[in-house]
């Protein structure tokens, strides 16, 4: 674990835990979401439930990088769909709902008929629910 990062695996539900426990700059946070993928692989789970709450900035930038770059190439490394459930506080759903360069990143994420499923949360007992829960069709 590191000062702004932790992973745990919970191989009770098959869940990998990616918790950031401050903001990162770009190459940092990359290093970090290269981090979780290995992890990820190494326990072959493909439902992920990344925390988000600590880091109450998203940038353009950054959520560009995770949505058109990180997220695709991620989910090809897996033979099913990814699942992510991404825990965050309501007041970066606000600024999401209300920054124009953010709202392009959340509508592919969201919405894009990708080889992975994302939804957004504010609360972790309902987000590991529905990681754990059926497969939505």
């Amino acid at each position: 674990m590191s000062e702004f990062f932790q992973l745990d695996y919970l191989p009770e539900i098959n869940v990998l835990a990616v918790r950031w426990l401050a903001d990162s700059d770009l190459p940092e946070l990359a290093a970090q979401y290269e981090q979780a993928l290995g992890s990820a692989l190494l326990h072959d789970t493909a439902h992920w439930l990344l925390d988000v709450r600590q880091r109450p900035t998203a940038t353009p930038e950054t959520s560009r990088w995770v949505v058109f770059e990180w997220l695709p190439r991620a989910a090809a490394t897996f033979p099913r769909p990814l699942r992510l459930a991404v825990l965050a506080a309501p007041a970066r759903f606000e600024l999401i709902g209300t920054a124009p360069a953010l709202q392009a990143s959340a509508h592919e994420a969201l919405h894009a008929s990708n080889s992975y499923q994302l939804r957004l949360f504010t609360d972790e007992g309902t987000a590991l629910a529905w990681l754990t829960g059926p497969a939505a069709d």
